[in-house]
């Protein structure tokens, strides 16, 4: 956030941080997502930090006031020095909170002051009328959603229906293929793995494209040829994709620069350890093997994926991405099908989703999930007949776009969450 504040930012960096701090010393309502994901989280052991217990020391409730006064003094303490604050005088906090537990990390110091933002070069491709970037390894996302709607316009899947078991078939067939594909392969790019933009060459994706079969599903989407080169990760048969506990902002400023960022701690509070206020993440828990096995300084896995796409003109017309744990490829995937055929964002972000995340982990072999509660559920039996391993469960997406559309801006945040959206004049 420095490096980008460095190079574009008009304010003063301590001006960023008032708003934050004023409300996390002065409160903030607890949201309904907020008020059941820590529900949910307390029933499998959490045990919520001061700041979410009420005077009695029970769980805040949906619509009471929480204040963070560790946090608001922590942002004072960056505000004032930069993030020299965070490597430096906060580390030793950090690496205190992390050893100071059942199963003491190794994490040093050191570990924190060597830290380096590493620029990298987007991911882009052309899908339909659109120029679509996204972000590159060691993200697995962005190329999973550049291939599945490489592959889309391979098999002439023009206007996207998500009540047509036809086209929902093609859409989870075009999934399973680029999780394959991104499996073996996707790990942290300076350590030497392989380039992911074979993936995404026509000639390739027209290959991938006639593995579809177009009234039966595939029985195993292997890899293909461009994808081999390592070995199968045998260890992913025993992780499963994590829960949501991601943000998505997406933003476009008077002057036309854009931003989309995905951002997380992991799963619902991170590793459930708090320092000075914050929560610290489990990231470790995106390691799996080969291309993504573990090492020291390196970085793992994930699968979020902010996106920015142009016209031919150039001109920014999509910002966005979403929250969501391993089901964003499936999210975003689906939310820029609509809105490049010109569904308005609410609409395109409505859509009950279909997800293939789960389909390479043990347990759920070719799984294919419906969101419940949705029209896209009816689905499951015409889907079954197709010989697709179907599931009903809920889907719980974190979506947020930007569009130009007409000579102006809309944009929609996701219903299932607590977002928004506003345009300043």
């Amino acid at each position: 956030m420095e490096l980008l504040h460095s190079r574009y930012g008009k304010l003063s960096w301590d001006a960023l941080f008032e708003p934050a701090i004023k409300i996390a010393s002065g409160g903030f309502k607890v949201s309904p997502y907020l008020a059941r994901s820590l529900a949910a989280a307390v029933k499998v052991g959490f045990v919520p930090p001061s700041w979410f217990q009420d005077s009695n020391g029970d769980l805040v409730r949906e619509g009471a006031l929480v204040r963070n006064e560790s946090l608001a003094s922590t942002m004072q303490r960056i505000a004032r020095s930069s993030p020299g604050a965070l490597y430096v005088e906060l580390a030793r906090d950090i690496v205190s909170s992390v050893q100071d537990t059942s199963t003491p990390g190794t994490i040093s110091e050191d570990d924190l002051k060597n830290y380096n933002v590493i620029e990298r070069e987007p991911l882009c491709a052309k899908y339909h009328r659109i120029r679509l970037c996204a972000f590159p390894p060691p993200s697995y996302g962005g190329v999973a959603v550049l291939e599945m709607l490489g592959l889309l316009d391979q098999l002439h899947a023009q206007f996207p229906d998500f009540l047509d078991a036809h086209f929902v078939h093609l859409f989870v067939e075009a999934g399973r293929i680029a999780e394959a594909d991104r499996a073996d392969i996707v790990g942290d790019p300076d350590t030497g793995r392989v380039s992911v933009t074979a993936l995404l060459d026509p000639k390739y994706l027209q290959q991938r494209a006639k593995f579809i079969d177009l009234k039966q599903s595939i029985k195993d989407p292997v890899e293909g040829e461009t994808a081999k080169g390592s070995l199968r990760p045998t260890c992913l048969s025993a992780a499963m994709p994590p829960p949501p506990s991601t943000s998505q902002i997406a933003i476009v400023d008077r002057w036309g620069a854009a931003l989309s960022m995905t951002t997380t701690i992991n799963v619902n509070f991170g590793s459930w350890l708090t320092v000075d206020g914050f929560f610290l993440n489990n990231a470790m828990t995106n390691f799996t093997c080969a291309a993504n096995a573990p090492a020291g300084s390196k970085r793992p896995e994930t699968s979020m994926v902010p996106v920015i796409a142009m016209d031919n003109a150039r001109h920014t017309i999509l910002v966005g991405g979403s929250a969501g744990g391993g089901e964003i490829v499936d999210y975003v995937a689906q939310a820029v099908l609509e809105l490049v055929h010109r569904v308005p964002p609410l609409g395109a972000l409505d859509v009950g989703h279909v997800s293939t995340a789960r389909a390479p982990y043990s347990g759920s072999a070719g799984l294919v999930e419906l969101e419940e509660s949705r029209a896209i559920a009816s689905l499951a039996d015409q889907l079954r007949k197709l010989g697709h391993n179907v599931r009903v469960a809920p889907l719980q997406s974190g979506l947020g776009f930007l569009k130009w559309q007409d000579g102006r801006w809309f944009g929609a945040a996701d219903p299932r969450r607590d977002g928004d959206w506003v345009i300043l004049r």
